[in-house]
């Protein structure tokens, strides 16, 4: 019971939804079976790698410009 109490406070702490008060069983399950399936998580992690990488190179880019520019 303890740990089912816990795992429906993670649940409503992440979700923001609660599970005890009145709300829409069918949308919060067909939301979740949609991020599950679509795996947008996942893209999400993907994006945000690829936007670290871009900044370094950004970050690089104005490094080796500004490296440029004294040495003229």
């Amino acid at each position: 019971v303890d740990r089912l109490r816990q795992s429906v406070a993670m649940f409503e702490a992440a979700s923001g939804v609660s599970l005890t008060d009145t709300w829409e069983a069918g949308d919060i399950g067909a939301a979740v079976k949609f991020v599950r399936e679509t795996g947008v998580l996942k893209a999400r992690a993907v994006i945000e790698r690829l936007r670290n990488e871009a900044a370094s190179i950004v970050s690089r880019l104005d490094k080796a410009m500004t490296e440029e520019s004294t040495a003229k």
